[in-house]
């Protein structure tokens, strides 16, 4: 049996379907706790298994090696298995931790939604899909600020009242899927001159604030920065978009304000500690362990284990065994307490520690050859423009966040998009 081109290019849009707009939205709190990690995990395997058969019936993948990226991406995959053969725990390895479920099966649903991305065909009925997914996430993310979500309140942690998570089951995890969501609607907006973007817009800043994660607003600060330099080049009518963008950043203003008000301030204290962390790093580092929630403190920890093992690290989902065997009682001292931390709150370091540190080096390249490839095509495919913003935001926000399985896999098929050959081409004679 052979699937005709046509017919085969519509499954990869459906699968796009589900992926960027549906995936996003499954959620299904996990008994007396809210992790919906596992419901993510069966909803991408369910995608990448129907993936799998479309591919076994058409006989082709569709990523080819004579293209740069695909070869640092298999040389990151061939590390990441070779690490399992010397993690500490190769079973968690594989199948990951069950809070998490970030092993290596889920790395290859990542790899799939990256050959989804690069496949897909889009027209504009897809992004405004995209748009409603995150409509209902945002308003979900709202009521939870103000406390309004009866069905979940008793699953998560007190310290979380009046935060924002959404279907991401951590305020983290919220604030980086809408790092990469936000340029879309700014995309609207700017570049379509529609009102409903600069609504979307409008709910997205308000939400991601509510998410209080300072990482996520620096990476989306780089997405909105990105967005709005590469529009303005663009723009053939400089008046008009110079307009746009002022109106955007007044948005931004009034809505920061009003979030202080409702916040008492705290928000406002939040903000403004980024810069004491950083001064108190820069100036005073053996004080500054507390920093970034102690994050300085974690990546400290961190550098030390990838020097003991550096080629092919702890193994993936391993780092909280490796912490409990070396600075048990470090952290007790330090902490008063043992603190199992499990994963970085640095992507890049987290995958030194993980893999090694040429796994680290094979995923950069992979980065670095997409995004130039992605940046080479904004002139002629102006669409692709908030993707290109959406990763550039996402690479600055995982200096401070960690890869999880609610919202990675969205990166990957970005990254995809941004390789593609095809993203941009019309679909006007398709069905979605």
């Amino acid at each position: 049996m052979f699937i005709e081109d046509t017919q085969y290019q519509r499954y990869i849009n459906r699968l796009a379907f589900g992926l960027l707009v549906v995936v996003p939205l499954v959620m299904y709190p996990d008994g007396t706790r809210f992790n919906v990690a596992i419901s993510k995990f069966y909803a991408l395997a369910l995608i990448s298994l129907v993936f799998l058969g479309i591919v076994m019936i058409r006989k082709q993948l569709n990523l080819r090696l004579d293209q740069s990226e695909h070869r640092w991406l298999l040389a990151y995959v061939i590390l990441l298995i070779m690490s399992t053969f010397f993690a500490l725990d190769p079973k968690l390895a594989i199948l990951g931790s069950e809070a998490r479920h970030d092993g290596l099966i889920s790395f290859a649903f990542y790899v799939i939604a990256y050959s989804v991305g690069r496949q897909m065909k889009v027209k504009q009925p897809f992004l405004l899909a995209i748009m409603g997914s995150l409509l209902l996430i945002d308003l979900y993310a709202i009521l939870q600020f103000f406390k309004l979500d009866p069905s979940f309140l008793q699953l998560y942690p007190d310290s979380w009242q009046g935060k924002a998570f959404s279907t991401m089951g951590n305020p983290n995890f919220l604030g980086s899927y809408l790092t990469l969501t936000l340029p879309l609607t700014m995309y609207f907006y700017l570049q379509r001159s529609k009102w409903y973007g600069l609504v979307m817009y409008g709910l997205t800043y308000f939400s991601l604030l509510a998410s209080r994660t300072r990482g996520s607003w620096i990476g989306a600060s780089i997405g909105f920065m990105v967005m709005v330099w590469l529009y303005y080049r663009q723009a053939e009518n400089k008046l008009l978009a110079r307009k746009r963008i002022i109106i955007l950043m007044v948005i931004s203003v009034l809505l920061f304000a009003g979030f202080v008000l409702l916040t008492e301030g705290t928000i406002l204290q939040r903000f403004l500690s980024m810069f004491t962390d950083l001064h108190l790093i820069l100036t005073d580092p053996e004080d500054a362990d507390a920093a970034g929630s102690g994050r300085f403190y974690i990546w400290q920890l961190t550098v030390e284990l990838i020097q003991q093992r550096p080629l092919f690290g702890v193994g993936v989902e391993n780092m909280s065994i490796a912490m409990f065997q070396s600075f048990h009682d470090r952290i007790v001292t330090d902490w008063g307490r043992y603190r199992n931390w499990d994963k970085a709150h640095n992507e890049y370091l987290n995958i030194a520690l993980a893999s090694g540190i040429p796994s680290l080096i094979a995923y950069l390249g992979f980065l670095i050859t997409v995004m130039k490839k992605g940046y080479r095509k904004i002139t002629a495919c102006p669409m692709i423009l908030p993707f290109f913003a959406a990763a550039a935001g996402y690479l600055v926000q995982a200096l401070f966040n960690i890869q999880m399985i609610m919202v990675y896999y969205f990166f990957m098929a970005v990254l995809g998009i941004l390789s593609s050959q095809v993203f941009c081409q019309s679909t006007e004679g398709e069905e979605m």
